[in-house]
């Protein structure tokens, strides 16, 4: 835990005689969160937690023989959603409250609200960042045990197979090869029954910064990349780009690809309480303290939306 902020720590602000304090919060601005282009973000929750299933659709009607077949639906997965709690203050003595000849105390609430935010977005891409993984942030109920990115996916419905579209798991490097084959696989994802789903062609490169100008080269070159044939790129145009750079934290060579039509169906973000500050002072001492609290929760309820490479 930090101490409070007291005059014997900011000795040199105590004086006049210096040409500038710079601010780290003022000079330097916080990463963009990519956030609100991937998840359904809800902000109306008055629950401790948000809990969702699903249900299989009917299979294919059999021949008629005379008497008709009984066709049946399935309950899916369920997953609970739980929000948590995030809080921290400042707190600065009255004394170098007063006696303070530089501002840097007066944007504290501010700075309280951006590291609400940036805690945000760390947790939002954590489920990106660890999506091979089963030990989730929110999720303390999943009801399919299975890790967001996995070859292992499996249905509740009796007698389907899940030796293909069932996958969403792989470990090419990006290229050229490696995103047309992503795309193909991902339009062969099938859902509970069996059956093959119409996914349209609307697919996002999710990719670390360090993967930016390929994603950018193979989206924007109109030509095969790396080839005198003069070929037509035929991905040219084809894929929109979200370039989280907070994934560079997981890895460098890392990246996705999202299924633009379904991810805000599949993608939960709970906005509980957004970040809430608070000022008093303490009876006590005096001093000048600074409060900010904030709740939140994210995770998927489905994995059809995402094909992740672990490179």
């Amino acid at each position: 835990m930090a101490n409070p902020l007291t005059s014997p720590a900011f000795v040199k602000m105590l004086q006049e005689d210096l040409r500038e304090v710079e601010d780290d919060a003022r000079k330097y601005n916080d990463l963009s969160s990519k956030k609100e282009q991937i998840f359904d973000i809800i902000t109306d929750s008055t629950r401790a937690w948000e809990e969702w299933t699903s249900v299989s659709a009917l299979g294919d009607i059999p021949s008629f023989n005379g008497r008709l077949t009984t066709l049946g639906i399935t309950p899916g997965y369920s997953t609970k959603i739980e929000s948590k709690e995030y809080a921290a203050k400042t707190v600065a003595s009255r004394k170098l409250f007063d006696d303070l000849k530089y501002d840097i105390l007066t944007n504290l609430s501010k700075q309280l609200i951006n590291s609400a935010y940036r805690v945000r977005d760390k947790n939002a891409v954590a489920i990106f960042g660890n999506a091979t993984s089963t030990a989730f942030d929110f999720m303390p109920s999943q009801e399919e045990g299975v890790a967001l990115a996995s070859n292992s996916h499996t249905t509740k419905v009796p007698g389907v197979s899940t030796s293909s579209g069932f996958d969403n798991l792989g470990a090419s490097s990006f290229s050229a090869t490696a995103v047309a084959a992503t795309r193909i696989l991902m339009r062969k994802f099938k859902q509970a029954n069996g059956e093959r789903i119409d996914t349209g062609d609307s697919y996002c490169l999710l990719v670390p910064d360090d993967l930016n100008f390929k994603a950018q080269e193979l989206v924007k070159t109109r030509f095969e990349l790396d080839s005198e044939n003069n070929n037509v790129n035929m991905q040219h145009g084809l894929y929109q780009i979200i370039n989280w750079l907070r994934l560079s934290d997981y890895s460098t060579s890392s990246w996705g690809m999202l299924d633009m039509s379904t991810m805000k169906d599949n993608f939960k973000w709970i906005q509980r309480a957004d970040a809430e500050t608070n000022n008093t002072v303490d009876f006590d001492t005096f001093a000048l303290m600074t409060s900010v609290y904030e709740r939140h929760a994210g995770g998927f309820i489905d994995w059809r939306s995402y094909f992740h490479h672990n490179v």
